[in-house]
Order: structure tokens, then C-alpha cells, then sequence
């Protein structure tokens, strides 16, 4: 089953969300490299020496967190597909 960065409203109220990591996990990619391919396709962008999400991250089911461990970081329906 090929994977999709691209999710329905309704399939968005139904999912999971997970991590940059472990998203590229379930892909088998490093998190850099699924991080590069969010920032191809415009859903994060850098800004300054930060890197944010976008409307189109957002309308694709992003999110983004803060923590004071890790700082921010980004959640993804686990059904995203790329």
C-alpha cells in the first residue's frame, strides 16, 4: 500500500497523530530525511534558524508542539502518506 502525504477530513478526525520520528520510522527513513521531504513538498518551512509548519502542514493534518525537553516539535496523522 503506497503511503500519501494527503488525508480527508474525515480520515484526519479518525487518526492517530505521531511524531517527525516516528513517522519516519514507520516509513523506514531517518527523521532528517522525511523532514527534508515535509519541506519539499511546503508543509514546514524554515524560518531563521527554525523550522515551522505551514497552512498546507496544517490543512495536511500537522500539528505543532512545544515541550521543554525537546523543544518544538510536529505531529502527523499516522495514516500521512508520501
Amino acid at each position: 500500500m503506497e503511503k500519501s502525504l494527503n488525508t480527508t477530513a474525515a480520515e484526519k478526525k479518525q487518526c492517530v497523530k505521531m511524531t517527525t520520528a516516528k513517522l519516519a520510522k514507520s516509513f523506514g527513513l531517518e527523521k532528517n530525511e522525511l523532514r527534508v521531504k515535509l519541506l519539499q513538498k511546503g508543509l514546514l518551512r524554515k524560518y531563521e534558524d527554525e523550522v515551522v509548519l505551514t497552512r498546507a502542514g496544517r490543512a495536511a493534518g500537522g500539528e505543532s508542539r512545544f515541550s521543554n525537553k525537546h523543544g518544538v516539535y510536529f505531529l502527523w496523522p499516522n495514516n500521512f502518506t508520501i
